[in-house]
């Protein structure tokens, strides 16, 4: 699905470092628990917050 994921920095936020491995790995399990599909639409509604990376 990803090309090539590594463990370089992807996100840097309030001294939290997110690999891209992590990245990837926190956006399949979420779209695994609510059986999203390649071409569904989803829109979240909430605040800006590192818990929705």
């Amino acid at each position: 699905m990803f090309p090539k994921p590594s463990e370089k920095i992807a996100i840097y936020i309030e001294n939290k470092e997110i690999s891209y491995n992590e990245l990837i790995q926190n956006i399949t399990s979420f779209t695994s628990y609510l059986k999203i599909k390649k071409g569904d639409r989803v829109l979240i509604f909430a605040e800006n917050s590192p818990e929705w990376i």
